[in-house]
């Protein structure tokens, strides 16, 4: 892995531990119910460049499709929560692998 990439590893780890360990949104009217229902997933770039939105979107892509999959048949939003917790190396493994291609 090249030290332009390993210099992202710290940010995008950051940023991915923050999204799955905050989740619900915060919303009014219509939207109340929503939150119990909905975990959200934040990947940050380390600038505004082609290259850093690019893999930005790569790792997010990624996760995602591995998240998806961990969180069929799950019941509520506690149950999300204790799956992603426990599959947080992994998924910290799925953006690493991404970021090092």
């Amino acid at each position: 892995m090249g030290s332009a990439a390993k210099s992202k590893l710290p940010l995008v780890f950051l940023a991915l531990l923050s999204a799955l360990l905050l989740t619900g949104v915060v919303s009014l009217g219509a939207q109340a119910g929503l939150a119990d229902r909905v975990v959200r997933l934040h990947v940050l770039a380390n600038s505004d460049s082609e290259e850093d939105q690019a893999l930005k979107l790569r790792v997010r892509d990624q996760v995602l499709s591995q998240a998806e999959q961990l969180l069929t048949g799950t019941a509520d939003r506690a149950e999300a929560e204790e799956v992603l917790a426990r599959a947080l190396p992994d998924l910290k493994e799925t953006a690493a692998s991404v970021i090092a291609a």
